[in-house]
């Protein structure tokens, strides 16, 4: 907006407050609440422009950067922690590179073999590789990759990997994506998966890969998923017990397990009741049997209704006992699902989780070789569940067959080709 424009502007808004204490002398008060209320929008939708040409203006700073090159018109540098980059300037990140984006204490975190254009300090272009939006204590933002584009971005962390295709993944908070032609909005924990302008109906729940990246934004739902993954390993992997584990689920669960396969593994069946049951009742387990059809984690599955890896472990044992009477309360114990858990070195350089919001080195995110979070080396009290369930259920059960894992196309991490359970 023009220096004439605003003059102008204010100019309104000092006619309108003369205006109104006119009124208010001449003894109109009915006038002057009116004159008051406009007054107060016109003052309101001026200071969001203001804000938003002022987030345009702001100085877009280039820090931890390691094998970085900007690229401002014909200019090809490499990049220097500190710096502020120009306006329209392309930042790129090489096979072993990270950086940081910084605006105003909100970071956009750039993986390896990534690049970004920064046309202003509102706007992030992703070009190709994969970013993480840290939006948890600063301005807002919107990220344009190729036809979508991603903002209402909320105060949380999302991450967008670009390559033959996008994948928009929110870890906390919430965003909205759209083209041309449709827009969805993407709650914590689910993402969307984007081929040109083709917009999926509905997000989908997310499937952790326990990269860095999850693990300091979303670090207790990472944890969880630890937990429950080992309980359903235990559960999938017993090779001695009472006969009829699943069988003696309640019969109000009878018609939502109907549509599992007859070569699911016992968890598929067991734990979604077990954190349903632990979240409330009947209706969470139905929709925690839905999340896991649509491929969430288990982790991801106990965050979204609302349960505690403690109390599900606890709900596992009640279910078993009533196959095992013997068995005796106490059966199954879970760990603190607040607690981090180890996951031991992570290659290359990485970073301390920034706990304080300033700017810290930029994580980098690494393949994973499994579908969940890698597990501790140490023991922890979930083993001790693990070792329960194998004594307690039946042998000869069908164990279910590892998911595909192919490159992503970005490079950063796999990509999980399966569906647990169709719906």
């Amino acid at each position: 907006m023009s220096h004439s424009s605003r003059t102008a502007d204010d100019r309104g808004v000092s006619g309108q407050i003369g205006e109104l204490t006119r009124a208010l002398t001449r003894g109109r008060p009915r006038a002057a609440l009116g004159l008051f209320v406009a007054l107060s929008l016109l003052a309101g939708g001026w200071r969001v422009l203001s804000a938003r040409g002022d987030l345009r203006d702001a100085e877009v700073v280039l820090r931890d950067a390691v094998d970085v090159t900007v690229s401002s018109g014909t200019t090809r540098r490499a990049g220097v922690p500190g710096e502020s980059l120009p306006p329209g300037a392309t930042v790129s990140t090489g096979a072993a590179g990270s950086a940081t984006l910084d605006v105003r204490d909100r970071l956009v975190r750039l993986a390896a073999a990534t690049a970004v254009g920064v046309p202003d300090g509102a706007t992030v272009q992703l070009t190709r590789g994969s970013i993480l939006v840290d939006r948890r204590n600063g301005p807002e933002v919107t990220v344009r990759a190729g036809l979508l584009v991603i903002d209402e971005v909320d105060s949380g962390g999302l991450r967008v990997d670009r390559g033959f295709s996008t994948r928009v993944s929110v870890y906390s908070g919430g965003a909205r994506a759209r083209t041309s032609d449709r827009r969805i909005d993407v709650p914590r924990l689910h993402g969307v998966g984007v081929a040109g302008r083709a917009l999926p109906d509905r997000p989908a729940p997310l499937r952790l890969t326990g990269d860095l990246w999850e693990r300091e934004i979303i670090p207790q739902v990472v944890a969880a998923d630890v937990t429950l993954t080992r309980l359903a390993k235990g559960l999938d992997t017993a090779r001695t017990v009472p006969a009829g584990a699943v069988e003696v689920l309640p019969a109000v669960y009878r018609d939502a397990l109907a549509s599992l396969p007859s070569n699911a593994g016992r968890s598929e069946a067991l734990l979604p009741v077990a954190i349903g049951e632990a979240a409330g009742g009947a209706e969470e387990v139905v929709r925690s049997l839905d999340l896991r059809a649509a491929g969430a984690s288990w982790g991801v599955v106990a965050a979204l209704v609302g349960a505690r890896s403690a109390d599900v472990a606890a709900e596992l044992s009640r279910l078993i006992r009533r196959a095992d009477p013997s068995a005796g309360p106490g059966t199954v114990a879970a760990g603190d699902p607040t607690e981090a858990p180890d996951f031991g070195p992570e290659p290359g350089p990485t970073a301390t989780p920034n706990r304080s919001g300033r700017p810290g080195q930029s994580p980098r995110p690494t393949p994973s070789r499994s579908s969940g979070p890698s597990p501790s080396s140490s023991p922890s009290p979930s083993e001790g569940v693990v070792e329960t369930i194998r004594r307690l259920l039946p042998s000869g059960s069908p164990t279910p067959t590892p998911p595909a894992l192919v490159p992503s196309p970005v490079g950063v991490g796999p990509l999980v080709l399966t569906r647990v359970v169709p719906a």
